[in-house]
């Protein structure tokens, strides 16, 4: 997720935008802690909340393949190759997988697959795989912009055909299909639209709901915890979305919506230390499992089983521990190991 910024440009920094990385980091935490009662809740918007920001923090400017590929190798692929590779070995040291599977594991990574036959492979940054592929479109289209709502359509159709064939597997490539029409929306959002969407809803909804962002709020967190009762869980991952794909969609756009409106409220609050924790998404997404798997352990030690609300909402408050505990890690890994951040200063 680190690779959010490539090729955007110089702009003003949107402090909201940091805080809905930050805010979906925590979601994505959450949503792999797999609490009973609300799961559905956080997959049904979490990653694809991701997949709008890259898209929104992406110019629409064709860019010479030689300084794409060079941005991509730098910001993208080595980052996850050597995070990848890291996370393994110390999957490995505790026991969680063999050593002798490494090369595989490797060879899993490098095709973009999460996990194959019990081996592992890229695991959660399966994002940043499909992120490159969707990079790789985007610059093939932005030219010919006419192309990319069909092109959504396109992916969407085949996501459903792939889901009615029944084919279980976990695959960055598959993952595309339903990403890239969130990315594009995100980067149509950026060049006015998101505005004049903004204003369309405001012009239907109630004055009461109209001038207090955390009614909307709260009302948007009601639909999407309705709507996805309904669709069931998303499991993005393996190019699943749901019971329904058109509950799929408005899931994801009401989330996205209602996690807009909580980064816009929040934006004037403690903006150094949410934009270093927004730089290092990338290293969260890589090796925040070695924490929640500690943290749900725990939990379950001492009584608080996974089917309580208890669980649901202490691990909610430990995934907003988990993320602000990367606060060091960051800085350290952004002053030693900048590689690892895609060389970000």
């Amino acid at each position: 997720m680190q690779g959010m910024n490539v090729m955007q440009g110089r702009m003003p920094r949107k402090v909201w935008i940091d805080y809905l990385k930050v805010l979906g980091m925590v979601l994505i935490v959450w949503g792999h802690c797999a609490p009973a009662h609300l799961s559905a809740f956080a997959y049904a918007f979490d990653v694809q909340l991701f997949f709008w920001v890259s898209g929104y923090l992406t110019k629409n400017k064709f860019v010479p393949w030689e300084q794409f590929v060079k941005k991509i190798w730098q910001t993208l692929f080595v980052p996850m190759l050597l995070i990848c590779l890291i996370a393994l070995c110390l999957s490995a040291m505790m026991g969680r997988c063999s050593w002798t599977d490494l090369p595989e594991s490797l060879l899993l990574v490098l095709s973009g697959f999460n996990s194959f036959d019990d081996v592992a492979g890229c695991g959660a940054m399966w994002f940043v795989y499909s992120l490159m592929v969707i990079r790789t479109i985007h610059n093939l289209t932005v030219l010919h912009r006419k192309w990319q709502p069909w092109l959504c359509l396109l992916f969407l159709s085949l996501a459903i055909l792939w889901r009615l064939y029944g084919v279980e597997t976990a695959s960055a490539w598959i993952d595309v299909l339903l990403a890239y029409p969130f990315f594009c929306l995100g980067n149509m959002c950026a060049n006015g639209m998101f505005e004049k969407i903004q204003n369309r809803i405001a012009s239907f909804t109630p004055p009461i709901i109209r001038k207090s962002k955390i009614i909307m709020v709260v009302m948007l967190a009601i639909a999407v915890y309705i709507v996805a009762m309904f669709n069931g869980i998303v499991y993005m991952y393996r190019g699943e979305f749901g019971g329904s794909i058109l509950l799929f969609l408005m899931g994801s756009l009401l989330g996205i919506l209602m996690m807009v409106t909580i980064s816009e409220m929040l934006e004037r609050k403690w903006k150094d230390t949410i934009a270093v924790l927004s730089s290092g998404t990338i290293l969260m997404l890589g090796f925040q499992s070695h924490f929640f798997r500690i943290m749900t352990a725990v939990l379950v030690k001492v009584g608080i089983q996974r089917d309580f609300w208890t669980f649901d909402i202490l691990t909610l408050i430990g995934s907003f521990a988990i993320v602000l505990a990367f606060y060091p890690i960051i800085k350290i890994t952004k002053r030693h190991a900048p590689i690892l951040m895609g060389m970000r200063k």
